[in-house]
């Protein structure tokens, strides 16, 4: 019977762990944004994405060396090393594509030079960023091969908010006056181009000179005076209009103020 000698080696244990970082875009414009990426991260650092979970090799890192890289959206999502972009792994997934000196990057800093690229991207899912890292030790140890990357999770884009272009806040009725107090609302970032038709003599407008495009919400009043002296047939008026722009064709909405003053004095 013939006898065989097995050896049987313990399988490396890598001394880093991929962290896998998410984070998150709505799709409401299209992106162009370069995002820092860091080794290991011991706090939270804002607008870093860190490839490492963590590291627990007993010499520091020295060089970082990056393979395969596989992208969801190859044109607009990828990785980008001293301004070239680092591109998808073609026919060997063994070709190194970039080596990136870490030796004097700290826990909770970024790369320098290298970062997560949306170049022109249109988000309309979950996309993802992955690549093959090995680390180099200051020993000059290679210390094996995993898989890291990023995740972009996508999120609608807010509903737009049907804003009321004029909103009631008080009115009175007396045997002097009549008064309507109303705010005109303006969208955030956006303009109202607001103006007044006033008619018949005893009618007014306070809160601003108009016409005149706003571009935050602003309250007026607008009030018609009864007659002072004998009986008076004028029928009085004052009508405020809103729209987009001086020159649109559309009015987004009004309100009015009347007063008839026959038999009515103040």
């Amino acid at each position: 019977m013939a006898s065989f000698d097995i050896n049987i080696n313990n399988k490396p244990v890598i001394s880093y762990v991929a962290k896998f970082e998410s984070f998150q875009k709505n799709n409401c414009s299209v992106l162009n944004q370069t995002i820092p990426v860091g080794v290991i991260n011991k706090i939270e650092v804002p607008g870093i994405l860190f490839l490492l979970k963590e590291y627990i090799n007993v010499s520091d890192w020295k060089t970082l060396r990056i393979y395969n890289a596989v992208y969801s959206k190859e044109t607009s999502f990828y990785y980008e090393y001293n301004g070239v972009k680092i591109p998808q792994y073609g026919v060997d997934p063994n070709v190194l594509e970039a080596t990136v000196d870490i030796e004097s990057v700290l826990d909770n800093e970024s790369i320098p030079l290298l970062t997560l690229v949306l170049d022109n991207h249109t988000l309309t899912s979950n996309e993802t960023a992955y690549i093959d890292i090995t680390i180099e030790d200051v020993s000059s140890q290679v210390l094996g091969r995993i898989t890291v990357g990023f995740n972009l999770i996508a999120q609608q884009c807010p509903a737009a908010v049907n804003v009321k272009p004029i909103t009631p806040v008080s009115s009175v009725t007396n045997s002097c006056y009549t008064e309507s107090v109303v705010t005109v609302k303006v969208p955030a970032g956006s303009s109202r181009y607001v103006s007044v038709l006033v008619a018949g003599g005893f009618g007014t407008i306070s809160g601003g000179s108009l016409p005149a495009t706003i571009t935050s919400d602003t309250t007026y009043t607008l009030k018609v005076d009864a007659a002072t002296g004998a009986s008076n047939p004028i029928y009085s008026t004052v009508q405020l209009f809103v729209k987009l722009s001086s020159s649109s064709g559309t009015t987004l909405g009004s309100t009015i103020v009347r007063r008839n003053h026959t038999g009515n004095i103040c």
